[in-house]
């Protein structure tokens, strides 16, 4: 941008902020109060709508690379809310299958008609029982993949 057009910009801007301070000053306070309000408001929608882009984004970011390393994920029905998922599976709370290494019950096949929430992985080392202890406190299922079956991790003891 040329300086003179830079300098006609700032000047438009400094008068259009004169403007409207002038008009805010002949307000009544009630006016004041209902316009500060405005303001916020449509902040806070410019903010929200900012933050949902970002989410989509993200999201979309997740399931485009992991689509490239998993076969099949566009089988897989993948959604993320911002409510916690007991508050968004209230009605559905039978079906909840909370996945964790510290369950006693080995997930041998997957019931089609059972959410499955992956939350073990921070249960392995350092936080040991901390999802299996959410779910059962939140009356959830829980379950463990088979995973040493068929797998042998550096953590796992020697059998």
């Amino acid at each position: 941008m040329k300086i003179a057009e830079k300098a006609a910009k700032q000047a438009d801007t400094a008068r259009r902020r004169t403007e409207v301070q002038e008009k805010f000053a002949a307000m009544s306070e009630q006016e004041q109060e209902a316009w500060r309000l405005a303001r916020q408001a449509k902040r806070q929608s410019r903010k929200s709508e900012t933050e949902q882009k970002r989410s989509r984004l993200q999201q979309g970011r997740i399931v485009e690379q992991a689509g490239t390393q998993l076969s099949g994920l566009e089988n897989w029905h993948i959604s993320r809310e911002q409510q916690p998922y007991i508050d968004v599976f209230q009605d559905r709370k039978a079906d909840l299958v909370y996945l964790t290494a510290d369950s006693p019950n080995e997930l041998s096949e997957l019931d089609s008609s059972k959410l499955y929430i992956i939350g073990g992985i921070v249960d392995r080392n350092r936080h040991k029982n901390i999802c299996f202890r959410k779910a059962e406190s939140q009356g959830i299922q829980t379950a463990k993949l088979p995973i040493e079956a068929y797998i042998k991790l550096a953590s796992s003891p020697e059998s």
